[in-house]
């Protein structure tokens, strides 16, 4: 998936990848986490201790949960109940697109 970019007028950039490799502060966009409210609080007590690459990491993103799309970092919505995590990733990248860059 190629990175998508944007630079305003003050020099700030904005990127939609979770594989490019910057320098610099990089901040999350948004969360791809489970609806259900006690998984979540796991997902996010095991999240808040291990990186975003890893044995651990892969493991949370392979739950068979309901998945919800969380752009509050962003000033966004928090929606969605998909069944699947490749969805959710689909929608909220759709939603940085057109909303975010």
């Amino acid at each position: 998936m190629r990175p998508l970019c944007t630079i305003d007028a003050n020099g700030k950039t904005r990127f939609i990848d979770g594989d490019l490799e910057l320098t610099g502060e990089r901040k999350r966009a948004s969360l791809i986490e489970p609806v259900n409210p006690l998984l979540r609080l796991l997902f996010r007590a095991i999240r808040s201790q291990v990186c975003d690459s890893g044995s651990w990491s892969e493991w949370t993103r392979c739950w068979p949960c309901r998945w919800r799309v969380n752009l509050t970092p962003v000033g966004g919505p928090i929606f969605g109940n998909f069944g699947q995590r490749r969805t959710a990733l689909k929608v909220e990248r759709r939603w940085l697109e057109r909303h975010w860059l």
